[in-house]
């Protein structure tokens, strides 16, 4: 490990991140230069078809730097580790930041950290288990004609995202608030869970991300 650290002219202990993205064919930007001019030491190659980088943070400040440069400068989309403090910890490192990018909103920022959405990965990390979980959460949702499982499923994708308000998820659905209750109680029938019982709607939520992340024909 000392001889990998001295090769990629890294730290051996300190705090470190790995960062994973899906690269178009052909050159890829160098990204590690680019870091290297904010004085951030990182070490990159492809692998298993990704482009993965071991950065070293050195400290909080070095770290929301990096996230930084990322953001305003980003043309790839990265999955992001969480830190870790030994070079031995990569490999784990290098699956949890695969796992974000996986999971990641093609919509969402360019940068997606594995602790910004936890059950996610634990969903893609898992694909079996998480399609018999969302059969069994949301059963006769999931067998609807595809218009209306659709409208179940972005109403209570909206509620969540609106942190519980059934007035700011109706804005986004451009809808009126008593729509959204009225779509509520019918996934309440559907599925026998209930958004305000702490574990039915724990249940309902590891479901969507199910949803969300795996391919339909894996969940039917």
């Amino acid at each position: 490990m000392w001889r990998a650290a001295d090769a990629l002219r890294l730290p051996y202990d300190g705090l470190f991140v790995v960062l994973v993205a899906d690269p178009p064919p052909g050159p890829v930007p160098e990204l590690g230069n680019r870091l290297a001019a904010h004085g951030i030491a990182s070490a990159w190659s492809r692998t298993a078809g990704l482009l993965a980088g071991l950065v070293s943070v050195r400290d909080q400040r070095t770290l929301e730097q990096l996230l930084t440069v990322l953001q305003r400068s980003a043309t790839l989309r990265y999955g992001a580790s969480p830190v870790f403090t030994r070079l031995a910890d990569c490999a784990t490192g290098l699956r949890l930041a695969r796992l974000a990018l996986a999971t990641a909103d093609p919509a969402g920022p360019p940068v997606a950290s594995f602790d910004d959405g936890p059950l996610a990965g634990l969903v893609v990390h898992s694909p079996d288990v998480a399609a018999r979980m969302a059969r069994s959460v949301l059963g006769p949702l999931l067998d609807l004609p595809a218009e209306q499982r659709t409208m179940l499923i972005g109403t209570l994708t909206a509620w969540y995202a609106a942190s519980g308000s059934t007035e700011e998820a109706a804005q986004v659905l451009h809808c009126h608030a008593n729509t959204v209750r009225q779509r509520l109680r019918r996934i309440r029938e559907l599925t026998g869970r209930t958004v305000t019982d702490p574990v039915g709607t724990a249940e309902l939520y590891a479901a969507l991300q199910a949803v969300r992340a795996l391919p339909s024909s894996v969940l039917h």
